[in-house]
């Protein structure tokens, strides 16, 4: 997996292995910080479930699913009210066009 955009040679090829790689950053940017050591990717390890830290982390990370949901529904929502609005425009202008027309036939 070596290119010009990431000199280094990945350590782990999640490609070719059965680990998943656990964030959502570009896999090369992920494979530097592993390869530096500032990213482990430890399978052996299980969470401790007294972790006060990582349950707290857990939670605003459910929390920030919920609102960017609920975000993602708002935008979708505003998006249709914006594109409804730009049709009533659109007619509106038509027929300031039309009645425009029809005054200067007269």
């Amino acid at each position: 997996m070596q290119s010009s955009t990431f000199p280094l040679k990945p350590i782990v090829d999640f490609n070719q292995t059965s680990q998943k790689c656990p964030f959502s950053a570009p896999l090369p940017f992920i494979m530097l910080l592993y390869a530096t050591g500032i990213l482990d990717f430890d399978d052996d390890e299980e969470d401790d479930e007294n972790d006060e830290i990582l349950r707290e982390l857990r939670q605003k990370q459910a929390e920030l699913r919920e609102i960017c949901a609920h975000n993602l529904q708002a935008t979708k929502r505003l998006y249709k009210v914006a594109r409804e609005e730009m049709d009533k425009q659109e007619l509106k202008r038509k027929l300031a066009a039309s009645d425009a027309e029809v005054d200067s036939s007269y």
